[in-house]
């Protein structure tokens, strides 16, 4: 019979147990990966994850504690979380936790006792990126990070320019608009400077103030490159005689912004350069050493209560708090100009997409074009872009800008598997009659007056058809009043929104 000693007991029951924990939390982070509609990167943070503690395991060791108790508290705490993710049935909530188990599994492995040393913490906070960070940041302070960078941006042009004005989310210089749309907020330059200071902060393994100083600097340069590119393609849509070339097209509007993430990214490395080299200290005796025999029962009994509590994880049911109500009043016009309305049924899997957490949706079709409409007052959980949509049964979706007359709409190319191409247009609307044309700007109005009811009105016509019969059939028939805006056509700093 195999004999195994109580320490070795001890780190089956607890490995076992944080494999029980994650596993849920795993599959729905692949999931992410693989799913179209996720658009996200997060294998590459995990596979840089996983090249770090590679690099560093593979160096010898030249400190040697134990932090058993430290990793055991650590997983404790996480099951704790994994419950009320899984009671509550937030994903996201799960897989962050999966963060706290690369940072105990790596401070066990002792990777800041090598001679490669890696900071479990830092390391830990790096796999964050393994989730929908961008998608999350879009929709929660998406409109925040483009309010932000257009006051900036508008601020240093005027600098330089006396016709520079601004309204909300648009620039108007030398009479053209400029609008700072979601794929201009910052979001990914944010990301890409966080990942990267992050990193530099996992090998230099700062103190805390020094680590305070180089997030500061961080934030700061991410939101000051950003306001760099979006003023440069401002100037070079206000004046393109004098720039010389298309700042919108290829490779050009590229290429801007790869200089700007680069001179971003300079202040960074310089900080990373200047933290001073840190060895590796033995513990002291007020620290955890090697577990002494008196303490293996304590932590065997602690690593079985670990793995006890992980099996009842898996077991408890699933009841999300922010279910909305299902019986919302949602009713689509019979006609549309001289089409009259053909009701067609949600397929099973945009059933699941549109009201699994409740909400109310329905869809009907005018001729060749089609009116969806999706109703909840929880647009935070229940609201969708739709290239996410789209993109998860197969299209390719590209956004082709903003419009703000007669109501504020962001377009959409949603190109099909059998070649044919579609517009995309949608609106979101609440009953205080708020306006919007992103998730992100829906949500950020939500969160100022919760409760609000909010409604998706995404129109879909031939993208080789004109759609302004269409359009301002919709917009008489569920009465929507036209939103001030201004008299100059609006021009996208996106480079997906030049239209073919």
């Amino acid at each position: 019979m195999l004999s195994l000693s109580p320490t070795s007991w001890s780190r089956l029951a607890l490995l076992s147990g944080a494999a029980i924990l994650a596993w849920h939390p795993i599959l729905w982070l692949v999931r992410t990966w693989t799913d179209p509609s996720y658009a996200s990167d997060g294998a590459f943070a995990a596979l840089g994850v996983a090249a770090l503690s590679l690099w560093s395991l593979s160096s010898p060791r030249v400190a040697r504690h134990q932090p058993h108790r430290a990793v055991v508290l650590c997983l404790g705490g996480t099951a704790l979380v994994r419950l009320a993710s899984e009671a509550l049935g937030i994903n996201v909530l799960g897989a962050m936790t999966l963060a706290v188990d690369v940072g105990a599994l790596a401070a066990w492995a002792g990777l800041s006792q090598r001679r490669r040393a890696v900071s479990p913490l830092w390391l830990g906070m790096l796999f964050l990126f393994a989730l929908p960070v961008e998608r999350i940041l879009q929709r929660t302070v998406g409109y925040l990070l483009q309010s932000i960078s257009a006051e900036g941006a508008c601020g240093l042009l005027a600098l330089a320019d006396d016709s520079v004005s601004c309204a909300g989310i648009r620039i108007l210089m030398n009479g053209c608009e400029a609008l700072v749309d979601l794929p201009c907020s910052g979001a990914r330059s944010l990301m890409v400077m966080l990942a990267l200071f992050i990193t530099c902060a996992g090998l230099a393994r700062p103190g805390l103030a020094r680590a305070m100083l180089g997030l500061g600097i961080t934030l700061a340069s991410a939101l000051i490159a950003n306001i760099v590119r979006i003023a440069v393609l401002a100037c070079g849509i206000a004046y393109p005689e004098a720039v010389g070339l298309d700042v919108m097209a290829a490779p050009w509007h590229d290429g801007i912004g790869l200089v700007a993430l680069m001179v971003g990214s300079a202040p960074i490395l310089i900080w990373s350069c200047a933290v001073p080299a840190r060895s590796v200290i033995e513990p002291g005796p007020c620290r955890i050493g090697i577990l002494r025999s008196t303490d293996q029962s304590v932590s065997l009994a602690g690593s079985a209560l670990f793995l006890a509590c992980a099996f009842a994880v898996m077991v408890v049911p699933t009841h999300p708090m922010d279910v909305a109500a299902q019986d919302l009043p949602l009713e689509l016009p019979a006609r549309l100009g001289m089409f009259p309305a053909r009701s067609e049924a949600l397929t099973v899997q945009e059933t699941e997409y549109f009201t699994r957490y409740g909400g109310s949706a329905a869809r009907a079709a005018y001729g060749t074009s089609t009116l969806t409409m999706v109703r909840t007052p929880a647009p935070l959980r229940h609201l969708h872009a739709p290239d996410e949509c789209l993109r998860g049964v197969g299209h390719s979706v590209r956004h082709m800008g903003t419009r703000f007359d007669p109501i504020p709409t962001a377009t959409y190319r949603a190109d099909a598997p059998d070649g044919s191409a579609w517009r995309v247009e949608v609106t979101f609307i609440s009953s205080r009659n708020e306006r919007a044309a992103s998730v992100g700007e829906a949500v950020w109005l939500w969160l100022k007056t919760p409760g609000t009811a909010w409604t998706m009105i995404q129109r879909i016509t031939s993208w080789n058809e004109p759609d302004a019969d269409f359009e301002n059939a919709v917009i008489r028939a569920l009465d929507l009043k036209s939103a001030p805006a201004l008299s100059v056509a609006a021009l996208s700093l996106s480079r997906s929104a030049k239209g073919e």
